[in-house]
């Protein structure tokens, strides 16, 4: 995978590859990317640091996640892959994405208890969620958006769909704050 995503490790900021690969191996996969070679900024969450938009991937689908992210890693975004639900919501802890992907049928937790989860915490109210599933029905689409999701993406998704959708949620929103 190209796109560099992020994990908080002793404190410092490290590039990664799945954050966390899945809840029984809790584990991730490093890059060869150099660290920030300014020691400020390896304290600092990279939304503090030049304001880089995070995309969070939640999709159980490893095939799923890397051609997302690397769709996603011409556009400058920080890129967060995880294997579902429960992940998801422990990277929630130390970043604070502009923009959440979220696969709908995922083992722990589905697509729409996450959302649920997300929600209930008024702090991340407003980030876009966008449900990046491979129910196709028009049916389906109308179900997701009922239940919250703020745009739905049929997969396979097209690059410039992507694209073009987390351009258009990002709109004039500040990419992100940290916590």
């Amino acid at each position: 995978m190209k796109s560099v995503s992020i994990r908080k490790d002793a404190g410092r900021w490290l590039p990664a590859v799945d954050y966390g690969a899945s809840v029984a191996m809790g584990n991730w996969r490093s890059m060869n990317l150099p660290l920030q070679k300014n020691p400020a900024q390896s304290q600092a969450c990279p939304a503090e640091i030049g304001q880089i938009p995070v995309v969070l991937i939640v999709d159980d689908d490893p095939m799923s996640r890397e051609l997302l992210a690397d769709a996603l890693s011409p556009q400058q975004f920080q890129v967060v892959a995880v294997s579902d639900g429960v992940e998801g919501l422990r990277v929630l802890d130390d970043l604070r994405p502009a923009v959440m992907l979220v696969d709908i049928q995922m083992p722990y937790m589905d697509g729409f208890e996450f959302l649920a989860k997300v929600r209930e915490n008024p702090e991340f109210d407003t980030v876009p969620m966008v449900a990046v599933t491979a129910y196709a029905m028009v049916s389906d689409a109308s179900r997701i958006l009922k239940r919250g999701f703020d745009e739905y993406l049929s997969k396979p998704v097209p690059v410039k769909t992507l694209r073009q959708t987390i351009s258009r949620l990002l709109g004039d929103r500040p990419a992100n704050t940290a916590h």
